[in-house]
């Protein structure tokens, strides 16, 4: 019941899980400086430079960088139930409720665009399915997550194909000047009411939530089976083999990304893009970078992503703490102000100042502060 000493870590997981907070950041940033929920992303932008940045976002990391992330923390659970054995439930139960409990507390504080509640959601069923093989593992995340998608996918070309008028996504006028006004000058309660309206918004009264529970809760079942696979060592033994898969699906999932430029940016090529192209592009992610990592993860060049991806809760929260209070009209108030290339440019701005943070914390402590917190309230009181 003890956390992973430093030497216990899989140095190389540390880096993916910092370098798919880097990713997350650079796709929530369009969230975090403009009404972003409430447009039609392929034809709202009207300068080349916000279209150009726009595509870019959208096709390399839209879409494949939470997966990655859903993923690597499917990994972790894993790892920390073959640690625990039959004490594992129970202190899997407590960790999630308290990263339900921390989700709850992001929404309502920081930021509408959480990802902790819908982990936390998975992560309870994720601790039962556990006991299974790597084989049933993948088998079952596999008709888990594509069973449900095809379905919509397959509704909602149905419904385009019998009325054209609805493959457009749609663009709330009232959600753009109301989050503009709220965000952009609003009082601190103001701006608490819109970010509950916003993520109503997002989920659709509770649909999508549901929806990204069938979603991330097989990402997480993949992440596991890589852990059970042994995917690092793995990797280190057949490196042309993971090379080549890597190469597949990168290749496979960007081409599905760039479907809704390659045609029209509709209801059908987007969620296409974002469920279907973006987890087998982050597949081809994971496994190009463990190749390189595994050589390499020594080097200088990847301290700073792994500094951050050790402390990857506190990172995450922190990010969204730094980026609202940049924005929102109770900090520096430039929100609906700068254009995406800008807004891109600042996200890797806060991105190195999180970096920054993560070495001078990480120099005097074990674990991040929201990591020591996690484990205050999980751990047995002899272990904290």
């Amino acid at each position: 019941m003890q956390p992973l000493t430093e030497r216990e870590r899989y140095k190389e997981i540390d880096v993916l899980r910092g370098i798919a907070l880097l990713g997350i950041l650079l796709v929530n940033m369009l969230v975090f400086h403009s009404p972003y929920i409430y447009i039609d992303p392929f034809s709202w932008y009207q300068l080349p430079k916000d279209q150009q940045t726009s595509q870019i976002i959208d096709i390399w990391f839209q879409g494949s960088f939470y997966p990655l992330f859903a993923m690597l923390f499917g990994f972790g659970l894993a790892l920390q139930a073959d640690r625990m054995k039959d004490q594992f439930i129970r202190f899997g139960i407590k960790r999630m409720g308290v990263l339900l409990v921390l989700g709850i507390l992001h929404v309502l504080l920081l930021w509408a665009g959480d990802i902790l509640i819908t982990y936390a959601a998975s992560g309870f069923i994720l601790l039962f399915l556990l006991r299974l093989s790597k084989m049933w593992l993948i088998t079952l995340g596999t008709l888990f997550y594509f069973i449900p998608n095809a379905a919509i996918l397959l509704l909602l070309y149905g419904i385009e194909k019998l009325d054209p008028s609805s493959s457009a996504i749609y663009t709330s006028i009232q959600g753009l000047e109301e989050s503009i006004e709220a965000y952009g000058s609003g009082s601190f309660i103001e701006i608490f009411f819109q970010r509950l309206a916003d993520w109503n918004y997002m989920n659709q009264n509770g649909f999508f939530l549901l929806w990204m529970l069938f979603s991330i809760l097989p990402l997480m079942m993949f992440g596991a089976f890589a852990a059970k696979a042994s995917i690092v060592n793995w990797v280190r033994t057949k490196r042309v083999t993971a090379f080549v898969i890597g190469v597949l699906f990168f290749a496979m999932g960007t081409w599905i990304k760039w479907i809704p430029y390659l045609s029209e940016g509709t209801n059908f090529t987007g969620t296409l893009q974002t469920t279907i192209g973006g987890p087998i592009q982050a597949i081809g992610y994971a496994l190009l970078l463990l190749v390189l990592l595994v050589n390499t993860v020594h080097l200088f060049l990847w301290r700073p992503f792994e500094r951050a991806g050790r402390m990857s809760l506190t990172i995450y929260l922190l990010m969204s703490l730094l980026a609202t209070t940049f924005f929102y009209s109770y900090g520096l108030g430039f929100y609906g102000k700068v254009d995406v290339l800008t807004g891109t440019w600042i996200g890797i701005g806060l991105y190195a100042l999180c970096v920054i943070f993560a070495e001078l914390w990480l120099t005097y402590f074990k674990q991040g502060p929201m990591e020591k917190l996690w484990r205050y309230f999980t751990y047995p009181r002899t272990n904290r």
